[in-house]
C-alpha cells in the first residue's frame, strides 16, 4: 500500500471509508516508524479507485484526529473542515479538479491577466493580482459555506494550474435566481483541446452527485460560441437570452436539470 497516495472514487469522498483512509494516510505520516505496519493492517481498505488524493500536510496532528475518529469523541470544525478539504477532489484523463491553494495565485493571475481569456467575461476588464487574491480566498469560503464552488484545475501530465471549473451563484444575473451556475476559465494556451468539456463534465457529475443539486445553469456571452458548444456537449439546453445588467452585453442562458442529465 503506497501511504502517499490513496485511490477514491468521488462519489464516496463524504463517506466513512473516505475520511478512515485519509486519517490512515496522516497517522502514517505522523509515526514514519511505524508505516510497515500500518500497510500490513490497513492494506487492501482504501485501493482500487480511480480517483488519486494526495494527502501531505504535515501541519496536521493526524493521529490524535484518527483517535477521536475511531472511539467516537468530538472532533473540531477545523479538523472536518481539513478533511472535506482534501477530500474534494475529482480525476479525469487529463486533469486533476482540486480545491485552491496558495501556490495557485501567481499562475491564476497570470490567466486573469491575458486579454483573450477575459474578452468575454463581463466588460472584458483585467484582473490585478490583489483582485485574483481576493477571488482565490472566495472560492476557497464558497466551499466552506456551501459544499462546492469552483474548482482549480491542474494538468495531470505537469502539476500546471490552467484555470477553474465548476459552481457559483449567478448573483450578476438576478433575474434567474434562484440558480446554481457551472462555469469554467482556463488559460488561453490550451483552449482547443476539449480540457473544459472534460472538466466541466466532471463538475457537474460532482454537482448531481455529492453536493445533491436539481438544475444547474450556464452562461456565456453572445458571440462567445466556443462556450455554447461547451454548454451543449455536456447536454444543457437553451433556456433564455437577456441582457447582463452589470456590462450591459447581451447573454445566453442555457440550463440542466437533474433527470435530464440521468439520461445523457
Amino acid at each position: 500500500m503506497n501511504l502517499a497516495r490513496v485511490d477514491l472514487q468521488p462519489r464516496d469522498t463524504r463517506s466513512v471509508r473516505c475520511i478512515f483512509s485519509v486519517c490512515i494516510i496522516r497517522l502514517a505520516d505522523s509515526f514514519p516508524r511505524a508505516q510497515p505496519c500500518i500497510a500490513q493492517r490497513f492494506s487492501g481498505r482504501a485501493t482500487n479507485m480511480p480517483t488519486v488524493l494526495r494527502c501531505r500536510d504535515r501541519s496536521v496532528r493526524c493521529a490524535t484526529w484518527f483517535k477521536r475518529l475511531i472511539v467516537g469523541q468530538p472532533t473540531p470544525r477545523s479538523v472536518w473542515r481539513v478533511i472535506r478539504r482534501e477530500t474534494t477532489m475529482l480525476s479525469t484523463a487529463r486533469l486533476v479538479l482540486r480545491r485552491w491553494n496558495q501556490e495557485d495565485l501567481d499562475p491564476y493571475a497570470e490567466i486573469c491577466g491575458d486579454p483573450q481569456v477575459l474578452r468575454w467575461i463581463g466588460n472584458g476588464r483585467l484582473r490585478t493580482r490583489e483582485e485574483c487574491a481576493s477571488a482565490v480566498a472566495g472560492f476557497e469560503r464558497a466551499w466552506d459555506e456551501r459544499g462546492f464552488g469552483l474548482f482549480a484545475i491542474e494538468l495531470k501530465a505537469s502539476g500546471r494550474l490552467i484555470g477553474f471549473v465548476g459552481f457559483s451563484l449567478p448573483e450578476f444575473l438576478p433575474e434567474i435566481l434562484p440558480a446554481v451556475e457551472i462555469g469554467w476559465r482556463l488559460a488561453g494556451s490550451t483552449w482547443g483541446n476539449g480540457l473544459a468539456t472534460e472538466g466541466a463534465r466532471a463538475a457537474l457529475a460532482f454537482g448531481f452527485g455529492q453536493a445533491g443539486l436539481d438544475r444547474v445553469v450556464s452562461i456565456h456571452r453572445v458571440g462567445n460560441d466556443a462556450s455554447g458548444r461547451i454548454m451543449e456537449k455536456l447536454g444543457m439546453r437553451f433556456e433564455r437570452e437577456t441582457v447582463d445588467p452589470s456590462c450591459g452585453r447581451p447573454v445566453r442562458v442555457y440550463e440542466i436539470v437533474r433527470a435530464d442529465w440521468q439520461r445523457t
